[in-house]
């Protein structure tokens, strides 16, 4: 291919890009894409790339094409793919949110598994990690159980030189022990969805908002979405539950009747219009963990901050039974389920006629 007809293919891809982007129904995901479209030019324009990364690039550019446009003609799997990539369920970006979890600068340094060979140091675990590992919110699969992760669990009793196993079968290899910790790591790792951003549990007790931020932990930092505000713009934009329909005798009951053409107003929210995209988004909150950090407490000696993982509350399938979207019952229709036997309690009549 000639680099004159390459680039023409190149612009021409581009501008379908611009083009599906465009349709897309929030503003975060048009920037993403667009961004992502741009360095993907970049990159198909570069002299020095081979024919190979060249086709590679192309191919890798058409099949996102295909997936914006299924996204837009209302597909479900591609635009839930297209979120994914969006907000680090997946690709590049979800190891850019899981990287700063996985160091702890201020941990002493664990010696090496092999005496001797510094590349054979054992993989760490640091607090936020082991929270995301413990639980079920933040894993794709089961959660670990603690200390699973340990050479104990990991190997059994030949981790012990002097134990019983060890005198019988011979000492564990330190090579095959630091190999065994290295692959359960990345195995476990690869499971863990990465949370967007830290958030700050207030103290018990209240406090100063400034000591609270000076107790920020120093993952915060290094945080690629940290007070981005990511989380709380899906959760505007889903919204809370809309309030169940009156029905046609609370209508005619009302105090100022309806007009003919007139419908009932509801609270006016920011929410997207389309049911269709908070459903989406509502799949995408039950896999983005919140990650919660709780900082400790002052006067307190030798107590350290602690870390905790929960769902947000607009997430799919954690509605909230609320005065928005339950109504109160009325004397009528309580006496109807009561009749029915499902007020809590057995109807007599129905009682008597079984006994009989």
């Amino acid at each position: 291919m000639s680099t004159s007809s390459r680039t023409a293919k190149v612009f021409s891809l581009y501008r379908a890009h611009l083009r599906e982007i465009q349709k897309l129904p929030h503003l975060y995901l048009q920037q993403f894409y667009r961004v992502k479209a741009r360095d993907d030019a970049r990159a198909l324009l570069t002299p020095s790339a081979s024919p190979y990364t060249v086709s590679s690039r192309f191919r890798s550019g058409y099949r996102i094409l295909r997936k914006l446009q299924s996204a837009n003609a209302g597909g479900v799997k591609a635009f839930q793919r297209v979120l994914a990539l969006a907000y680090g369920r997946a690709g590049k970006l979800k190891w850019e949110l899981l990287e700063p979890l996985m160091k702890d600068p201020s941990a002493v340094p664990p010696s090496p598994v092999v005496p001797g060979k510094k590349n054979s140091l054992p993989p760490i675990y640091p607090k936020p990690l082991i929270a995301l590992l413990g639980n079920a919110q933040s894993m794709a699969t089961r959660p670990l159980k603690k200390d699973a992760w340990t050479k104990e669990h990991l190997i059994g009793p030949r981790a012990d030189p002097y134990s019983e196993d060890a005198h019988l079968f011979g000492p564990f290899p330190k090579r095959r022990e630091y190999n065994v910790q290295r692959r359960f790591h990345i195995t476990e790792t690869k499971k863990v969805l990465p949370p967007l951003e830290i958030t700050i549990s207030p103290r018990k007790g209240g406090g100063e908002s400034g000591e609270e931020e000076a107790q920020r932990p120093h993952y915060t930092e290094s945080m690629p979405m940290q007070d981005v505000g990511l989380i709380s713009e899906i959760e505007t934009l889903v919204g809370g539950s809309a309030p169940a329909p009156l029905t046609r005798r609370e209508m005619m009951a009302r105090v100022t009747p309806l007009e003919p053409n007139q419908k009932p107003t509801r609270p006016n929210t920011n929410r997207h219009p389309s049911r269709w995209v908070r459903r989406r988004y509502r799949e995408l909150l039950s896999n983005v963990p919140v990650l919660a950090y709780s900082p400790k407490r002052q006067g307190v000696s030798g107590e350290e901050g602690s870390y905790s993982v929960r769902q947000s509350d607009h997430a799919s399938g954690k509605t909230p039974a609320t005065d928005m979207n339950v109504r109160e019952i009325d004397e009528t229709n309580l006496a109807w389920l009561m009749h029915g036997g499902i007020g809590g309690g057995d109807n007599p009549q129905r009682v008597a006629k079984k006994r009989n």
